[in-house]
């Protein structure tokens, strides 16, 4: 009996330390789970926000609200429109025979439209045609698009037009790492403003005293180039390269491209070339068909050139006449001096 007295006793010894750091756990627990919502929403309520992609693509637009409003995350490109997946859907189902590809030029540009009235004037046989441009893209974007989806929707003929935000800071890191970050687990964290404080101060930290670096480093535009071109032909499709025309003169660069896209305004105009030279190379390594835009707008005189382009230099006039008809009219030019083959 006196045996059994003592097992109880030392069962309750026992058993009152484990209760004590069971307890001591939960409270922890539960303390770091309001210490969490605590700075959640002091981050909320004072507008903090890292997304690893743009809030603010092409000179402020999309802003933050059209961002949400417009735009969905992808894993593999980013970020897409929110009607993406069922345009290559639709396209699956009917491919065109020209599709264009491009950033922020190609999404909210007019070329595309203008494309089809100047083709038949150059004597080119009718044929459809589509889009698939996504603003603030880089051709890291491109060439995910291309393996996954435009591979996929099989045009005759896919036009790839990259090279501005390719060159423009990147977020402490390249485009090609903040892919490898959005993991399936970081896809469900990303909605955390303490998750996107912890990512900043992590991004932060690993560029601590170096060089910010650019969005796609030139070797790699060069690799994403070449691979869309390689891409392209293994799935029967005709890849035509396009140079990014411009209206940057040394001297009087757009002074908000500053603020967030270049930090010397005096590398823009030689940067942008050499992004342009890398489109050109990659065309005569791969044999790939050029209708080099740039070279064809440079030789517009002066005056000409300023009305074909908006303040920013980078995107053109949308209307009749304007800057994106005369772009097509360049387009469908080089389409039939190529022998660009759209039956």
């Amino acid at each position: 009996m006196a045996h059994q007295s003592q097992t109880a006793a030392d069962s309750t010894q026992n058993t009152a330390p484990r209760a004590t750091v069971r307890l001591g756990v939960i409270v922890s627990l539960v303390s770091l789970v309001v210490t969490l919502g605590v700075v959640e929403l002091a981050l909320r309520l004072g507008g903090f926000s890292y997304r690893l992609y743009p809030e603010k693509i092409e000179f402020g637009w999309p802003n933050p609200t059209a961002m949400a409003n417009y735009y969905l995350p992808d894993e593999e490109l980013l970020w897409v429109p929110k009607d993406y997946q069922d345009r290559v859907a639709a396209l699956k189902q009917s491919p065109p025979t020209v599709l264009f590809m491009g950033d922020s030029c190609t999404e909210f540009g007019t070329y595309d439209t203008f494309f089809a009235p100047h083709a038949a004037a150059a004597g080119l046989p009718e044929f459809t045609s589509a889009k698939l441009g996504v603003g603030g893209w880089s051709s890291f974007q491109g060439l995910q698009q291309m393996r996954r989806d435009i591979s996929a929707i099989a045009p005759k003929v896919v036009t790839i037009y990259y090279g501005w935000n390719d060159h423009w800071i990147g977020f402490g890191i390249q485009d090609k790492e903040i892919a490898r970050l959005r993991s399936p687990a970081f896809t469900l964290l990303e909605h955390s403003r303490f998750a996107q404080l912890v990512t900043k101060a992590a991004l932060s930290r690993g560029v601590k005293g170096q060089e910010v670096p650019l969005r796609v480093a030139l070797p790699d535009f060069r690799s994403n180039l070449e691979g869309m071109v390689q891409i392209a032909r293994q799935a029967g499709i005709t890849p035509v390269l396009l140079t990014a025309p411009s209206s940057h003169r040394m001297g009087q660069e757009p002074e908000y491209l500053k603020k967030r896209h270049i930090k010397d305004l005096t590398q823009l105009v030689p940067l942008h070339q050499q992004y342009i030279d890398v489109v050109r190379e990659v065309a005569i390594k791969t044999g790939a068909p050029l209708c080099d835009l740039a070279t064809d707008f440079a030789a517009l005189p002066q005056p000409d050139i300023d009305k074909y382009f908006n303040k920013d230099g980078i995107h053109l006039t949308k209307g009749p006449g304007e800057g994106y008809d005369k772009l097509a009219a360049f387009l469908a030019d080089c389409f039939k001096q190529r022998g660009i083959a759209l039956r």
